[in-house]
């Protein structure tokens, strides 16, 4: 054979080698894997199509994609894998490795993309919560020191939810749990959060000393602007609370009302005359009687009838008016 038939015939081997290669590879190089270094994941499983590139056919393809590879590091966290735990993993998932061509770097590095909710993200949700729940005007409310922890949580969309603890009366430190739900409306995270409310509303003061059993007018009362946070609950917020109410001592100038000061006044006093009285739908009775304790509107009183000298009870019904019961 002369040079040239000799070149032809390299030429012709390597065109059939080279046509051979694109229409008919081994299986072995049809069917590739292709590890990447580093990759991110978006689910607690990590799987092989999350960390690699598959080449092949389509039933190929799609069953390497799903083949799973381990648990997914915690949020923002990275977890290394070796070469040896994916070869390992391929063949607990009865993948013959000899058929298929798999590159891989000796170490992979997994991250787990996330998102973190900062005291940014959830600092207007809670405000307008606590605005929404709270039985104050927003007008009379300062809400500050917001104490969260930042959460981080795989990157998908929450919904986020906010509980009150119970006892919760949204004055000084607000307490709340927060969580965090995934569309589906699974809980993904919950987490405690907390806030201080200053609440600066109306209050009833007296204008000047008021004595023991003293009745209350309206002349004896002024509103006020006071913050509230720390005050007890039966402040008095409206002068109509205790109007016409009785003093149980005396009570300085300026002072903050409570309800637990008053009680009501008496329309009748111990050895008052009065007239005692029975109705149903049929007839009325009347007789005089004696007081015998002070009584105020609705109160059930000690009395004597006058005429029978008996002792009996009756519901103090208007001034100089018992109702009794036979």
């Amino acid at each position: 054979m002369n040079s040239k038939s000799s070149t032809r015939f390299v030429l012709l081997i390597a065109a059939t080698a080279c046509l051979l290669f694109v229409i008919g590879m081994p299986l072995a190089w049809s069917r590739t894997i292709s590890v990447q270094d580093t990759a991110w994941v978006h689910e607690n499983t990590i799987l092989l199509g999350d960390i690699a590139t598959i080449y092949g056919d389509l039933d190929f393809i799609t069953r390497m994609e799903t083949v799973p590879i381990g648990r997914a590091p915690f949020p923002g966290k990275e977890r290394v894998l070796s070469k040896g735990h994916i070869v390992a993993r391929l063949k607990h998932n009865d993948v013959d490795v000899k058929s298929v061509h798999l590159t891989c770097p000796k170490k992979i590095r997994v991250i787990s993309d996330f998102r973190e909710y900062s005291q940014n993200d959830i600092e207007m949700p809670l405000r307008t919560f606590i605005i929404d729940a709270m039985p104050w005007r927003a007008d009379q409310v300062q809400i500050s020191d917001i104490l969260y922890k930042p959460v981080r949580l795989p990157n998908k969309d929450y919904t986020l939810r906010f509980k009150t603890k119970k006892g919760e009366d949204f004055l000084g430190r607000f307490n709340a749990t927060l969580g965090f739900y995934t569309r589906e409306g699974s809980l993904a995270k919950k987490t405690d959060v907390s806030a201080h409310i200053v609440v600066v509303a109306p209050v009833v003061v007296n204008l000047g000393q008021l004595e023991r059993h003293s009745i209350i007018t309206a002349e004896d009362l002024r509103v006020v602007q006071k913050d509230i946070t720390y005050i007890t609950k039966n402040a008095v917020k409206r002068p109509e609370e205790i109007i016409g109410s009785r003093t149980k001592k005396r009570i300085s100038p300026n002072t903050l009302l409570r309800k637990d000061m008053f009680c009501k006044a008496p329309i009748v006093k111990k050895g008052d005359m009065v007239t005692l009285f029975f109705e149903d739908d049929f007839i009325t009775i009347t007789a005089p009687g004696i007081v015998l304790e002070d009584g105020a509107l609705g109160d059930l009183i000690k009395v004597n009838n006058v005429t029978s000298q008996k002792k009996i009870y009756g519901f103090v019904h208007e001034e100089k008016r018992v109702q009794v019961k036979y």
